[in-house]
């Protein structure tokens, strides 16, 4: 067949099934269809513009992670070797170069369905080939476009129409899954820069390091690898690194190497030109060290130095001043010496959370970083966190509130919970919300972007029960209220 022959195609019928995290009534399907206005809402938030009058759709009673769609087409043609969907929340006309999936998923169906009747055309009776696509991680208020495709015996591709214009809702406190890292890791490094996140480094299951760095674009769903740590720098792989941003730039630093080697040189990364730079070295080596930005200062501090298996834990910090290139010492930690905390700023307040020391005791001690006093700052201790103490836990900061969670307690059981932290509150401050949606782990990574935060890789159990690994899955955690 050629291509302009497959205007005799008849899309005809989208069924879109949308899974949830909440229960309503039962297990009972719900079905919302309006044949005039040809526009169908369902309760959860999901809307669905089709530009065919026979449409409908059917609702799970699941909050949407996954959605399934559904297609027919004139079951007399067999020209037809491949077929299913493409889809894209940026591109209004998706491609195969978009993200897409193959009828092979599913087993073809042949169903007997009515067409016509609208305009004044009389309905008619065909027999249709079913073809059914899964879309995988869905977004939570994200937009989607999605189209039928179709490849020839012969290699022609032909599209059709955009069926199916729909966006998902909204719903506070919760988690969706992204796209997978091409490659599970622990004790990685993690920033965001202009909308994008990043990461790199880290350890792999079997044991080896990485140097590379990896962009993640949450609009598109995808994954880049990008320029590796220092580029030309020969064996720059490590873990336990730590990393932040300042003016539009991440800055990559210290950890340790597969040969017990422990580092303090730093590296300055322009997305832009996607290339790196070294700059000053820190104050000392140091591995599983923490970091957080301060207007247009960096302050580092804590971690271990010495050889593998003799490490001493650190209680000291130092600015950094990307301006000058130069380290400068500040107030020494009060919470003692530490390795494994986490940190974030939130308004002008660098926050450090947990930890453990070279005893092997673990802390749920919360203290803050004032940059006053003549530039010397200040620690402040905070209400301790509600919860079991712990070590390689993973944070981050939206809208002026701190989220912990995640890490691995005294008797090595690894944990899942996320509690919020909000500052402006009188008492009390401290707020568990919904437990991370991965498998417990610990020695993940946590970035912000916007309004939504994200937590990906590190080390725990698989699903359904499976064994203890590295991860790379990511995870997109959308607040209370945006």
């Amino acid at each position: 067949m050629k291509k302009n022959n497959f205007a005799s195609i008849i899309f005809l019928i989208i069924i879109i099934f949308a899974y949830s995290c909440e229960k309503e009534q039962g297990n009972s399907l719900v079905l919302f269809r309006d044949v005039d206005k040809n526009t169908m809402v369902t309760k959860n938030g999901i809307y669905l513009r089709s530009s065919f009058i026979k449409s409908s759709i059917i609702k799970y009673d699941k909050i949407p992670s996954q959605v399934d769609v559904i297609s027919y087409f004139d079951v007399t043609d067999t020209s037809i070797a491949k077929y299913g969907h493409c889809w894209s929340i940026v591109n209004k006309q998706p491609t195969l170069n978009d993200t897409s999936s193959l009828h092979k998923n599913y087993p073809k169906k042949t169903a007997k369905i009515t067409i016509g009747g609208e305009n004044g055309e009389p309905e008619k009776e065909i027999e249709a080939i079913l073809f059914r696509s899964n879309m995988m991680n869905m977004r939570y208020l994200t937009e989607y476009y999605v189209r039928p495709y179709m490849i020839t015996q012969g290699g022609d591709t032909a599209y059709g129409p955009v069926i199916n214009k729909f966006k998902t809702t909204y719903i506070s406190d919760s988690w969706s899954r992204l796209t997978n890292l091409f490659e599970g890791r622990k004790n990685a490094i993690s920033f965001s820069i202009n909308g994008k996140g990043y990461i790199g480094t880290g350890e792999n299951s079997e044991g080896e390091y990485f140097e590379d760095l990896w962009m993640f674009d949450p609009e598109r769903n995808i994954w880049t690898q990008k320029n590796n740590l220092g580029k030309d720098i020969d064996q720059n792989h490590r873990k336990n690194a730590v990393a932040f941003v300042i003016n539009g730039k991440g800055y990559v630093g210290t950890g340790e190497t597969k040969q017990n080697e422990i580092k303090k040189d730093f590296y300055a990364y322009s997305p832009e030109s996607n290339t790196w730079r070294a700059i000053k070295n820190f104050h000392s080596e140091r591995t599983r060290a923490v970091a957080f930005v301060i207007a247009d200062k960096a302050y580092v501090g804590l971690g271990e130095f010495g050889n593998e298996g003799s490490l001493t834990a650190r209680s000291d910090f130092y600015s950094y001043d990307p301006s000058k290139d130069v380290w400068t010492a500040v107030a020494t930690y009060k919470g003692g010496r530490r390795a494994f905390a986490t940190a974030f700023s939130i308004e002008g307040k660098g926050y450090v959370f947990g930890g453990t020391d070279e005893t092997n005791k673990l802390y749920n001690d919360f203290y803050h970083f004032d940059p006053g006093n003549g530039g010397l700052g200040n620690w402040v201790k905070l209400e301790d966190l509600p919860a079991e103490a712990r070590k390689e836990a993973v944070s981050f900061s939206i809208n002026g509130k701190g989220y912990v969670g995640t890490g691995e307690t005294k008797n090595g059981k690894l944990l899942r919970d996320i509690w919020e932290y909000n500052p402006k509150l009188n008492k009390e401050r401290w707020i568990q919300k919904k437990d991370f949606g991965g498998e417990i782990r610990k020695g993940a990574v946590g970035f912000s972007i916007g309004e939504r935060g994200y937590i990906s890789t590190g080390y725990g159990k698989e699903p359904q029960g499976g064994n203890f690994r590295c991860r790379n899955d990511i995870w997109e955690y959308l607040p209370d209220s945006l």
